[in-house]
């Protein structure tokens, strides 16, 4: 989310929830910090306020795992259908995974930056 040519969430919701030393950093850096409070966010309320009514799925293991995520979707919403069909429409954008060919210092520095969510949400980290 962070490398996205999309930063139209970051362009409208940046101003408001970030600080004033967090808008001058470079966008990526923006986007990593916006995108981990909306997310904790978003979590925080949903546990404290929607209780088995919120499923975290990651689109990346949408990407990976279709069958898998659209059945645990599926599950979730109690519908007795088989996936097949629904998984095979999934097609990852060209993005999911950029990150990893990014250079060491910026990879390094995101995952710092989004550490909480990450780790919160499931995301491999890079190693240092």
């Amino acid at each position: 989310m962070a490398l996205s040519s999309n930063q139209k969430q970051l362009n409208y919701l940046g101003p408001i929830a970030l600080s004033s030393d967090e808008l001058i950093l470079p966008s990526e850096q923006r986007s990593i910090l916006l995108w981990e409070r909306l997310n904790l966010s978003l979590a925080d309320y949903a546990a404290k306020n929607l209780p088995n009514q919120y499923l975290c799925l990651n689109y990346e293991d949408l990407c990976n795992s279709p069958h898998t995520s659209i059945n645990r979707l599926f599950s979730f919403l109690d519908i007795k259908e088989d996936s097949t069909a629904y998984a095979a429409q999934i097609k990852p954008s060209s993005g999911v995974g950029r990150w990893k060919q990014q250079p060491e210092n910026i990879k390094n520095t995101l995952a710092s930056l989004g550490e909480k969510a990450l780790n919160y949400f499931g995301y491999t980290l890079p190693k240092q």
